[in-house]
């Protein structure tokens, strides 16, 4: 599993320290499903031509959702909550990077080094992600590990590049796809 030091933003703000808090009994929703998270990214990058285009105003109206920004005083915001029992999401943007500005979407486990099914998370799959993707003109090119297995597909438009990174849904459907993180550059 791929693990990015610039996703510990968002899972701070999800979690702060050891695993996130399970939701109050009676409490309300997320404020944002993982499946209107991924519809968010989709309808942000369908009118971006460069990463300029995605700016902190533009995710907020996009996502409806308020981002917050990093403690330490550098250009990244990030939003984070608990979107079900096993799992947090978040995002994070970041410009101060240093491979470049990006935008993260992932999804991770409430414990730690568990390994829960994404059913609940997999309302947008893989190929849901890539064909509405490729209607916008983005060309995939899937890049592939050993025995063909899928690591990850990078969609590229413009001055645009999306790294979609999937995952079988469940042992039961280790070959549905469901995305649990992407990456905008």
């Amino acid at each position: 599993m791929l693990r990015l030091p610039s996703l510990s933003l968002c899972l701070m703000l999800v979690a702060c320290a050891g695993p996130a808090p399970m939701p109050a009994e009676g409490s309300s929703s997320p404020k944002l499903s993982s499946e209107r998270a991924l519809g968010g990214l989709l309808e942000l990058l369908r009118d971006s031509r460069s990463f300029a285009d995605i700016t902190e105003a533009r995710l907020e109206s996009v996502l409806a959702v308020p981002f917050e920004r990093a403690a330490d005083g550098k250009d990244r915001i990030g939003f984070g909550e608990q979107v079900t029992a096993d799992w947090v999401h978040g995002f994070e943007l970041d410009r101060t990077g240093r491979h470049g500005p990006t935008l993260d979407y992932s999804l991770h486990p409430v414990v730690a080094g568990a390994h829960p099914d994404l059913t609940a998370v997999c309302g947008v799959d893989l190929e849901a992600f890539g064909a509405a993707m490729k209607a916008m003109g983005f060309v995939a090119e899937p890049y592939r590990a050993e025995h063909g297995r899928l690591i990850h597909v990078q969609f590229v438009r413009d001055g645009l590049v999306v790294t979609a990174m999937p995952r079988g849904e469940s042992d039961a459907k280790a070959g549905h796809l469901c995305l649990w993180m992407v990456r905008i550059q």
